[in-house]
């Protein structure tokens, strides 16, 4: 994936990028890998030579990195986070990280969006205002017992009015209001896509299932069905059940409106290795304004992700002769350190690009491109 990531930045060029992955990258066990993947991303245009290990890549590009930058060559400054998608109102304890680049060329910086829920403020709600259950019409004679476990962390709420300033953390009943258990009801559930029950759950050690009243565990996709429980609803009576396909679609903030087809399995592998569609919108919203703060008559929701990543698919669904036999069109100067490379068959033919003029000379030359296009048109329907 990376490798087409970093070839899609290169050749795009856009104004910013946002790639996310799995938190467990950022372990010291691949620090290395993960330090080339960024290295890779800051300086795209430094690439890998034929019979090159990424690890002698991985040292050429360190040292490369400074004269990459003086010499005005394509260039991003690039950061690596981690976010908790439940602090940003997504009803799972899901960690994501992200590879976030702004084009060096930019001079603005990215700075993180900032946590808009909070386990405190949900624990709140619960367990000093009881608002939670008040919300959720839960009778006082139903209303479960405050774990242990949690009476040392609401210690330092007790005596004050003031809420924490978050809004809480969304919980599995919050994501699945207004939808009747698919185990229970299965004749209302028919007409709701997607909300069938799926049988088979059970309950053991390690492999317990989401707590109604918390986030949802991590959805995961699993290569051989699913594992570690976290795609089960634990019930307060001890119970357990597979979530329908609905209710992951919930938990990773899915409108009700997008319908999955395929089998519970596939699906449920689909579901799990999405990104939650809320937290990809904060991060997307934070990425726009930071461009907007450089240049605020542009919005990258249209000039610099969906008109290139729109051309790039239309593209190569219909292979244009302007786009692939007379390459360059939109073509930037590479600045001084890469002026070896050769001159685009778009230069050649409309020259004019003062920068073009100083690149190598195409060894095609136009009459070649000329005769190339004739081939191409002679063969076409």
């Amino acid at each position: 994936m990376f490798p087409q990531a970093i070839r899609a930045v290169r050749e795009l060029m856009p104004r910013a990028f946002v790639f996310e992955n799995v938190p467990g990258l950022r372990r010291p066990a691949f620090s290395h890998y993960l330090g080339y993947i960024r290295d890779q991303l800051a300086f795209p245009e430094v690439t890998i030579r034929p019979k090159e290990t990424w690890m002698d890549h991985a040292r050429r590009l360190r040292r490369e990195c400074d004269t990459a930058n003086t010499q005005g060559g394509l260039a991003y400054r690039v950061q690596i986070e981690t976010a908790n998608a439940a602090d940003f109102g997504v009803p799972q304890k899901r960690e994501r990280m992200f590879m976030v680049g702004l084009r060096s060329d930019l001079e603005v910086d990215w700075t993180s969006p900032r946590a808009t829920h909070s386990q405190d403020a949900l624990l709140w709600r619960q367990w000093i205002t009881g608002e939670y259950w008040d919300r959720h019409r839960i009778a006082t004679s139903d209303r479960p017992t405050m774990p242990s476990r949690l009476q040392r962390r609401l210690e330092p709420f007790q005596g004050f009015d003031i809420p924490p300033p978050t809004k809480p953390w969304r919980t599995v009943r919050d994501a699945l209001a207004g939808l009747s258990d698919p185990e229970f009801d299965p004749t209302s559930c028919r007409r709701i896509p997607n909300h069938q029950f799926n049988p088979g759950a059970r309950v053991y050690a390690g492999h317990t299932g989401s707590r109604l009243d918390e986030p949802a565990k991590v959805l995961k996709a699993g290569d051989h069905g699913v594992p570690g429980g976290e795609n089960m609803l634990a019930r307060d009576d001890g119970t357990c059940r597979y979530f329908s396909v609905r209710e992951a679609a919930r938990l990773q903030t899915f409108p009700d409106s997008y319908v999955f087809p395929g089998s519970w399995t596939e699906t449920m592998r689909q579901i799990g290795n999405a990104v939650p569609v809320r937290l990809a919108h904060v991060f997307a919203i934070r990425l726009r304004d930071c461009l907007k703060d450089s240049e605020s008559t542009l919005d990258i929701a249209v000039d610099d992700i969906w008109i290139p990543l729109g051309e790039s698919l239309l593209i190569g669904r219909f292979s244009p002769i302007w786009n692939t036999i007379v390459d360059g069109f939109g073509n930037h100067d590479p600045g001084s350190g890469r002026r070896n490379q050769a001159r685009s068959r778009w230069d050649v033919l409309h020259p004019g690009r003062n920068w073009a003029e100083l690149l190598r000379e195409n060894e095609t030359g136009a009459q070649g491109i000329i005769g190339i296009l004739a081939g191409v048109l002679s063969e076409s329907p």
